[in-house]
């Protein structure tokens, strides 16, 4: 029977289609133009910035930051949650948060110029990120800048994507997964309410359906009082 094989028998060599079957799918790429990441990179202190990235530790970004002069450390935010057992977990906010927190501890007194929080807000939620924001906005130096991207669309990704800095203002995204979840699709009111003490002086729109955002100390911005929607008037019920 041909399916049995002498122990040590050299296997026959896997055809093209079969490699190409066993082979994990190749992940989907989108490209955003980034104006907002074009500003912070004009505002990093070079030589010297320091850069905080929360996700993954890919070649390509630590590449590019070498080539400005800046600092860079990885973070890697949903590694560091799974392992910690919070990245799913069902824990109530409270417990959820002390958790966390301990989980968070940056080793040093170590400050950042400039935050990559990517799509991590999307991912875990209004209750869920606003102790991590907290945690990292206290590392900020007084010019420091958060950088995120926030999903715009009905829908996104299940999984974070994979962020690349491919130009000065050009971010390719790698999509982990064909999975989706419903957005939770943040205002840019309550993007500012979800980070204290930041503000953003206005939002980029990419035309595949993620909004960037480019907070900083609401202090240094000196921006105007956002506007607050007025209560509407009661309607009667009754004619006149």
């Amino acid at each position: 029977m041909s399916w049995l094989r002498r122990p040590g028998a050299a296997l026959p060599a896997p055809s093209a289609k079969e490699e190409m079957l066993a082979a994990p799918p190749a992940p989907r790429v989108v490209e955003h133009v980034a104006p907002g990441l074009g500003q912070a990179i004009r505002q990093l202190p070079k030589p010297g910035g320091s850069v905080l990235d929360l996700g993954p530790a890919l070649a390509t970004n630590i590449a590019y930051f070498n080539r400005i002069g800046a600092r860079l450390r990885v973070f890697d935010l949903e590694e560091t949650l799974r392992e910690a057992g919070l990245w799913a977990s069902p824990l109530k906010i409270g417990p959820w948060s002390e958790r966390v927190n301990a989980a968070l501890a940056l080793s040093g007194q170590e400050s950042f110029d400039l935050v990559f929080a990517w799509d991590f807000p999307n991912l875990l939620g209004r209750e869920r990120w606003l102790p991590i924001a907290q945690a990292v906005i206290s590392r900020l130096t007084p010019h420091g800048m958060f950088h995120l991207m926030v999903r715009s669309g009905k829908e996104m990704p299940a999984q974070p994507s994979h962020f690349r800095l491919t130009a000065a203002e050009t971010i390719r995204e790698e999509l982990q997964g064909s999975e989706s979840l419903t957005a939770p699709r943040f205002s840019h009111a309550e993007v500012e309410r979800l980070h204290p003490g930041l503000a953003a002086a206005r939002s980029f729109l990419d035309k595949h359906g993620v909004q960037e955002f480019l907070l900083e100390r609401a202090e240094r911005l000196d921006l105007p009082p956002r506007a607050v929607a007025q209560p509407r008037k009661p309607r009667s019920f009754y004619p006149g």
